[in-house]
């Protein structure tokens, strides 16, 4: 068997995976609210550049506008950062829904296998071992009857 080669289930979690955030990425809701927060990091700084050419502005506050400059746009990254992992997890469920968790859950563990180091993430992005967690979940024994099993 070729080791580059997908299994089913890997495939099948690569592209609903896709497809999923895609869906969710043209929603206007979550466009509306990356355009807003873009578009405020780039009027602070705007403002802030104006303030350092405008000549009738006061120099020594200028330090302290780069301070607030900086932790807005910090606050602001790090709030369109977990806006992205919401999608993120969204889009996860939205995939258990078409494909089955028992599919899902074997695609993500076989993405895992192939992936060496699953616990590393990318900004905006959840890790394998996430995702795994979110969408697969604990496993309940079927004596505890008090607990609901979920599929």
């Amino acid at each position: 068997m070729d080791p580059a080669a997908l299994e089913p289930a890997e495939l099948d979690v690569l592209l609903a995976t896709g497809l999923a955030r895609y869906l969710h990425m043209r929603r206007p809701a979550y466009a509306i609210k990356r355009f807003l927060g873009y578009s405020l990091l780039l009027l602070v700084w705007a403002v802030v550049v104006w303030w350092f050419w405008h000549p009738l502005m006061p120099r020594f506050a200028f330090p302290i506008a780069i301070m607030l400059c900086i932790v807005l746009s910090v606050v602001v990254l790090w709030l369109l950062h977990k806006q992205a992992c919401r999608m993120a997890l969204q889009a996860d469920n939205l995939m258990v829904l078409w494909l089955g968790r028992g599919h899902v859950c074997r695609g993500l563990h076989a993405l895992e296998e192939r992936n060496g180091n699953s616990a590393r993430r990318r900004w905006g992005e959840l890790s394998l071992v996430e995702r795994i967690a979110h969408v697969c979940g604990t496993e309940v024994p079927m004596q505890h009857e008090r607990l609901t099993l979920v599929r």
